[in-house]
């Protein structure tokens, strides 16, 4: 009787704790369900923030900012606040036009900005007023500069590459690994399991691989993942230490890309590849030409 006694006094004790436990588990989960802002990067986009400013370096603001991406006639419309600052999250990769106007402001465009993925490209962007400070018609008057802001609490560390701009200006390998091996803090791994590579001293096998927002990472033996042909990559982060627990999973690096997509006007591409058969090149290296509507000899209508 005695010993009954005991194991239920023991069950019970066990029955509370585990009462408990599930309490302390729901409580954070309902407030994580419960409407809150997103601050997670996404997998498969960047953000552009900017802050507007006279020549003066006063904030602008109620200037008009909108942003159009190259290739496509959706634009996204943008209003300064207090500080001049404006901020384009989640918006897909790629080169972008910014045009500022405001209420006594020379209008000013912007051409050629790049947002990267998973990070956030930022710039200092200054508007002169209308008129100018020209005294004479021979006076030159910029009325608008634009300048690249340092992001000093980023903590991710690693390089973010445009896979054809890369391929186009260095002689490299055509697969994932020789672009991994750009970054700083990247070795390659033994021969033994394939062509894999450590990131950060971590073994080969923990790392994490992701293409537009799907884990493709080998779930039987974790090394390296599913592949796509490498003509559709447009950009690969490739995250060496630092970075926010969606991207965990891992205790080495992650590798994050985003493949190419379509613009609104109609186009195409060739490219071919030579092998040379010399002692002088190193085995596998490819020379790439590449020929398409950014070299003036594609296909477009």
């Amino acid at each position: 009787m005695k010993i009954k006694n005991i194991r239920q006094r023991l069950l019970q004790s066990t029955m509370i704790g585990g009462t408990a436990l599930m309490a302390l588990v729901a409580a954070p989960a309902v407030t994580m369900l419960a409407p809150a802002e997103a601050f997670a990067q996404d997998f498969t986009t960047g953000t552009l923030a900017g802050t507007v400013t006279n020549t003066a370096g006063q904030p602008v603001s109620g200037a008009t900012v909108v942003v159009t991406q190259k290739g496509r006639a959706q634009s996204r419309t943008f209003s300064t606040d207090a500080q001049g600052r404006f901020r384009a999250s989640q918006i897909p990769v790629g080169v972008y036009t910014v045009a500022i106007s405001g209420d006594g402001y020379e209008s000013y465009t912007d051409s050629n900005v790049a947002v990267t993925l998973g990070g956030t490209a930022e710039f200092q962007f200054t508007i002169g007023a209308v008129g100018g400070s020209a005294s004479t018609v021979d006076d030159v008057v910029v009325v608008g500069t634009r300048s690249a802001s340092v992001d000093f609490d980023r903590t991710t560390t690693g390089i973010t590459v445009d896979v054809q701009e890369t391929f186009d200006r260095i002689p490299t390998q055509r697969n994932l690994a020789a672009i991994q091996l750009l970054a700083p803090s990247t070795t390659r791994g033994d021969a033994a399991f394939g062509n894999q590579v450590s990131i950060s001293g971590s073994s080969v096998a923990e790392n994490v691989y992701y293409v537009n927002g799907f884990n493709i990472t080998n779930f039987r033996n974790f090394l390296g993942g599913n592949t796509v042909p490498f003509e559709f990559y447009q950009q690969i982060d490739v995250k060496t230490g630092g970075y926010q627990a969606e991207f965990g999973r891992s205790t080495g690096g992650a590798v994050v890309a985003v493949t190419r997509s379509g613009s609104d006007e109609f186009h195409g591409g060739v490219n071919y590849y030579v092998e040379p058969n010399s002692p002088g090149l190193v085995s596998g290296h490819l020379l790439r030409r590449s020929v398409d509507e950014h070299h003036d000899a594609g296909l477009q209508g």
